[in-house]
């Protein structure tokens, strides 16, 4: 066999295995943000939640922060994302949230496709926005409606 043939197979063995490994990690730490929903949460099928909601950012934050995967739970009293990495977590009560909406592009970062948008009172009483690309935009809508329409504890 060519030596030429040999140092491709070798490369395309490794690149296969590198890829099994960030499967297998992503997979991990997915797991991970999950069970933590599950601690903090308790049963989630009996809340509204998306195992890898596609973080767009804050647009109270500074440009450059990181967009990235993570778990997304609406529980009675919080709108929760846990990021799988890096691992960070951003937590709104839903007594601060004001509005809920759809829309296609947030902080210029755009997929062409309807994202949940929330807007809420930060701790400094300012007005900020977050969004996320979920799977079932309607669904969240409904689900924030619901909660904000409920008397405040």
């Amino acid at each position: 066999m060519p030596p030429e043939i040999i140092v491709v197979l070798i490369g395309v063995i490794s690149t296969g295995f590198f890829l099994i490994g960030v499967v297998w990690f992503l997979r991990k730490i997915a797991t991970a943000a999950v069970e933590e929903a599950k601690q903090k949460f308790g049963d989630l099928d009996r809340l509204t939640w998306e195992k890898s909601a596609n973080y767009f950012g804050n647009d109270g934050l500074p440009a450059y922060e990181l967009r990235g995967n993570g778990v997304l739970v609406l529980g009675p009293r919080e709108l929760w994302f846990r990021m799988w990495a890096p691992n960070r977590t951003v937590s709104i009560p839903t007594s601060q949230i004001t509005r809920a909406f759809s829309k296609k592009s947030h902080k210029g970062k755009s997929r062409m496709v309807e994202l949940l948008a929330v807007s809420f009172k930060t701790t400094d009483g300012e007005e900020a926005t977050i969004a996320w690309h979920v799977r079932d935009v309607g669904r969240w809508l409904e689900a924030l409606e619901a909660i904000s329409s409920q008397p405040n504890e």
